[in-house]
């Protein structure tokens, strides 16, 4: 039989044992039917019992026992006991902290792995199972493995020791440099008798006594809640420890294999190769739960990708029982169906939550909770890590709960607004209730969950969103269709709706830019073929028609990136030429047509520096700057002003060329996102660095936060800056990243006050993925304080409040 695998293991497991049944039937001239197979391998099967770490009975199907389904299949008494065979099963732990391994095994011979031959020594530490295949046992029956004077005993006909025990019950040293002989004699007893038995001898392979994975602790697997534990280590053999720590994880994540990431909420060193250790029950702040205790072998404190961890007990700490736990609430959403999932949008963003903490003991009243927002980084949708806990999720390492708000009585409907709650759009929460006992406090365990998904605006027919201009009621979006082509649509910030269409084209790989919207023009550039020719379209969003076109070859010109200037009524498109010339387009949005390519290449700078591009409306005034490579990053560059009417090009002093976006506040200052990498082993720190527009001064940069940002926008109303990255900030590690511990991580904007150069909110629950540098990810509406930029997997343009 096979130990590890699921349903990939199982399922032709039991087709052989339906298949072995079957013949057993035509043997005993039976011709069974499909219901009288599964119904024999169900009543012959071994019950699976329920794991003292889970709060409720386990409901599974019985384990099958071929041998008993073949004497029900057969029709008749199999006589006396007899053993048909003795099998031998050595499991050997390769990964994932005892999560994964083999138990295929030489039955004559145990292979501990000894590290001479290349072994991990994992086998020594590897328990062995010896099991009997039985038939004709009725009665009390009874197991026994004798070695030398040592009786093992087992009320299943499965046995298991570890190979430490065989050799110490035999007499022999653990370590050896050859084959050791060992004799067993299993037993079968029925009412205490011997009725069947048989003998077998086995080598046990050398080992120099060392392994490589500490075993897991020996603790209980349950503990009242508020307790402390007492754990029994043992590191007697295992190799490579230095400053060994005792760990207990924080709640949900109890293992480092199963995390995804994992962090300690507790630990004390571990000064003796052996003994015991009392945990006091603050390690188990975050209330009741499964929680993990392990030893981290060496490692400890540093880089948290480097730590080299054994293997973890699970343990619950006790929250009552399923009894306790109040069912998931009922939400009911923009399509009134009443269910466990709803969804609502900005446009219609109410719902009603119906909940019901009646059954609970002790409840007085409820707690409605919302989980932090998702999808996560790691592409997770479910963020609360106490499932079923006793308390509101806040572990101190993982995203917690964004809202929680008590309800008036033990059960009734509520009708809620997402928006009014101040929920973010374009995300998914999920939702569960308390019961609250007379004080106020959490009483029983927390729910099972439902799930509230908040749209901005799902893009139509499964489109996404490739770029967009968000103009007010003019804002329109450029979408790659789930055909295969492209289509530019009118759409409405206000209500994150799809207008009709503006302008298509069905062709594979064709593509959209939207560069900018005015109250009656869109700018796009449009490409037919990823490798063709650029169009250069202007359109009237009054009447959805065609004002211009300039048509921009494949082989004389690049398209880069663009801006549009709604008060001078005119875009400006940076392109790279054959020789790799930076040039500026500059357009017409009220005729549709185009200048000339400026040369926009101050005296100095080399061709082909520029890929950022932004403009002052204020004055019409056009910058260039060059955008930070993927990897090294040094040294500074002369950014580009260009007149768009004068068509003249001024250097505009010294820059960071280490770029990851440009923005003019509109009052005579620009400002260069940079982040220096003098290392691809040091993480950066992204700093604002402001340019005098007129002059080209420069002042002292003013620091973001750690890490490479993706893009920047300015608020020059408010000198307020926003600031896109990825990933939350973490802590930086030579040679191996920045480290973030949250489970629950989405990307971030970091709203920059510009005057005093600090950081005065932080808001979460993005998707920022690859979007940033040379396109328009992030945008303004000052006049509102309300910014946009692409929601989760490019499906829904994001609104957000800064």
């Amino acid at each position: 039989m096979s130990l590890n695998g699921g349903t990939s293991a199982s399922a032709p497991e039991i087709a052989a044992a339906a298949a072995v049944v079957l013949q057993a039937g035509r043997l005993g001239g039976h011709r069974l039917t499909p219901v009288q197979v599964r119904d024999i391998l169900e009543k012959t099967g071994r019950a699976v019992s329920t794991p003292p770490q889970i709060d409720r009975a386990l409901h599974v199907g019985p384990q099958i026992d071929v041998t008993a389904a073949t004497e029900r299949a057969l029709g008749r008494n199999s006589g006396s006991p007899s053993l048909v065979r003795l099998s031998v099963a050595h499991r050997v732990t390769i990964g994932d902290l005892g999560g994964a391994f083999m138990e295929t095994t030489d039955p004559g011979r145990i292979d501990l792995g000894d590290p001479s031959t290349g072994g991990n020594g994992e086998g020594l530490v590897g328990p062995v199972t010896f099991a009997g295949d039985t038939t004709g046992v009725t009665g009390r029956a009874q197991y026994t493995l004798t070695v030398g004077k040592t009786v093992f005993r087992s009320d299943s006909p499965a046995i298991r020791v570890t190979p430490a025990q065989l050799l110490t019950a035999a007499g022999l040293p653990l370590t050896s440099t050859t084959d050791r002989q060992i004799t067993v004699a299993y037993r079968v007893l029925v009412d205490g008798r011997t009725r069947v038995s048989t003998t077998r001898t086995l080598a046990v392979g050398p080992s120099d006594g060392t392994y490589a994975e500490a075993t897991a602790p020996d603790a209980p697997a349950t503990v009242g809640a508020g307790h402390p534990v007492t754990v029994s280590y043992d590191l007697t053999g295992v190799a490579s420890t230095s400053d060994p720590q005792l760990v207990v994880s924080t709640v949900g994540h109890w293992n480092p294999s199963l995390a995804p990431l994992f962090t300690a909420g507790w630990h004390q060193a571990l000064t003796a190769p052996k003994g015991t250790v009392t945990i006091p029950a603050e390690a188990f702040a975050n209330g009741g739960g499964l929680y993990g205790i392990g030893i981290a072998q060496r490692g400890f404190g540093g880089n948290p990708l480097s730590v080299a961890y054994g293997e973890f007990a699970p343990i619950r700490v006790d929250g009552g029982t399923a009894a306790n736990r109040p069912a998931a609430p009922v939400l009911t959403g923009a399509n009134g169906i009443a269910g466990h999932t709803a969804e609502v949008s900005r446009d219609t963003s109410r719902f009603t939550l119906r909940y019901d903490v009646r059954d609970v003991a002790g409840a007085q009243s409820a707690e409605v909770e919302f989980a932090a927002p998702a999808p996560t980084q790691h592409g997770t949708l479910n963020t609360f890590t106490n499932a079923n806990g006793t308390r509101l999720d806040h572990d101190g390492v993982n995203s917690p709960s964004v809202l929680h708000r008590t309800l008036p009585a033990v059960s009734g409907s509520m009708r809620l607004d997402a928006a009014a709650l101040g929920l973010g759009s374009s995300d998914s929460y999920n939702v569960r209730v308390l019961a609250l006992g007379r004080n106020g406090q959490v009483v029983g365990q927390a729910s099972p969950l439902s799930t509230l998904v908040f749209d901005d605006g799902p893009a139509p027919g499964g489109a996404s969103v490739e770029s967009f201009a968000a103009a007010g009621s003019h804002s329109v979006a450029a979408l790659a269709t789930a055909s295969g082509g492209s289509e530019v649509r009118h759409y409405s910030t206000a209500t994150g709706r799809y207008g009709d269409v503006i302008t298509s084209d069905p062709g594979s790989g064709s593509s959209y830019e939207v560069v900018g919207a005015t109250a009656n023009r869109v700018l796009l550039a449009h490409k037919a073929t990823a490798d063709g020719d650029v169009r250069v379209e202007t359109w009237n969003t009054t009447t959805d028609s065609l004002t211009g076109v300039t048509v921009l070859p494949a082989d004389t010109y690049t398209y880069v990136t663009g801006r549009i200037d709604g008060v001078h009524n005119r875009g400006a498109v940076l392109l790279h030429g054959t020789d790799k010339a930076d040039l500026v387009l500059p357009v017409d949005l009220g005729a549709g047509t185009t200048g000339d390519p400026i040369q926009a290449d101050p005296t100095g700078v080399p061709a082909g520096t520029y890929s950022l591009l932004t403009l002052d409306s204020a004055t019409g005034d056009v910058f260039l700057a060059k955008a930070a490579g993927a990897f090294n990053c040094l040294g500074g560059v002369t950014a580009a002003k260009v007149d768009p009417v004068t068509r003249t090009v001024t250097g505009l002093g010294s820059t960071s060329g280490c770029s990851h976006g440009i923005a003019s506040d509109g009052a005579g200052t620009l400002f260069n996102l940079s982040a220096t990498v003098p290392s691809v082993n040091i993480v950066p720190t992204s700093v604002l660095g402001p340019i005098d527009e007129t002059g080209g001064e420069t002042a002292d940069a003013m620091s973001v936060r750690l890490g490479k940002a993706s893009a920047l926008a300015v608020d020059g109303t408010h000198r307020i800056a926003v600031v896109s990255y990825a990933t939350p900030e973490g802590k930086a590690y030579f040679g191996a990243g920045m480290w973030v511990p949250d489970n629950n991580a989405t990307s971030q904007l970091v709203v920059v006050d510009l005057t005093t150069g600090t950081v005065i909110r932080t808001l979460t629950g993005f998707a920022i993925g690859t979007h940033g540098g040379a396109e328009n990810a992030l945008q303004l509406d000052p006049g509102t304080r309300t910014g946009w930029t692409y929601g989760p997997n490019d499906q829904q343009i994001q609104q957000f409040s800064y």
